[in-house]
């Protein structure tokens, strides 16, 4: 029993910390979305890009809080979520996540669901990111979805290169053809070239 238990836990924590790595490859965009990404006003030289990844996560969606700013709300689905462009300086919280993460022990299978909406008051939200002024693409980090908790701060896994190069191969997709792909695909060599 305790190799069982030795080897699904082993299992466990291989898939938290691939599952953003390999997503950057499979990320599924609408033609609706990418269009959006697309049309979507700002450019590196005036606006921010945030990007990361909730591993296990189908869905979340972030709040602009800071009142210096006017209102915004981005959605996104799949593990890997990637803002439209928003003003720096702004401050956004994570609003609501939703996913489903499922394990098998023996002959049975868990499935552990959510569906969390969060407050947007700092102390309690778990996620709050602070947009830089300076202008250009924001790595916000990693996280594993199932960990998150209003009231608590949310650590990033252990990120790599590996994780952010995912996560920018998701937004090359939706951002092909406008003027972020010089800066995404400059950011991917950057990142290939520090390993």
């Amino acid at each position: 029993m305790k190799k069982i238990l030795t080897a699904v836990l082993a299992a466990l924590v291989a898939f938290a910390f691939t599952g953003c790595m390999s997503l950057g490859a499979t990320l599924g965009t609408s033609t609706k979305n990418k269009k959006e990404y697309q049309e979507a006003v700002g450019t590196p030289q005036d606006s921010v890009i945030f990007y990361g990844c909730f591993s296990k996560n189908e869905y979340q969606a972030f709040s602009q809080i800071n009142q210096d700013f006017p209102p915004d709300f981005q959605e996104m689905e799949n593990q890997i979520f990637i803002s439209k462009p928003v003003a720096p300086g702004s401050v956004y919280a994570l609003e609501w996540s939703k996913g489903e993460y499922s394990y098998t022990v023996g002959r049975v299978r868990y499935t552990y669901y959510w569906n969390t909406p969060f407050s947007l008051q700092l102390p309690l939200n778990p996620v709050v990111i602070n947009i830089p002024e300076k202008p250009g693409l924001y790595y916000v980090g990693s996280f594993d979805a199932t960990t998150v908790k209003e009231g608590e701060k949310a650590q990033p896994m252990n990120s790599s290169e590996d994780y952010e190069i995912g996560c920018l191969k998701g937004a090359l997709k939706l951002y092909k053809g406008t003027s972020w792909e010089a800066a995404i695909n400059e950011r991917i060599e950057e990142l290939k070239n520090a390993k």
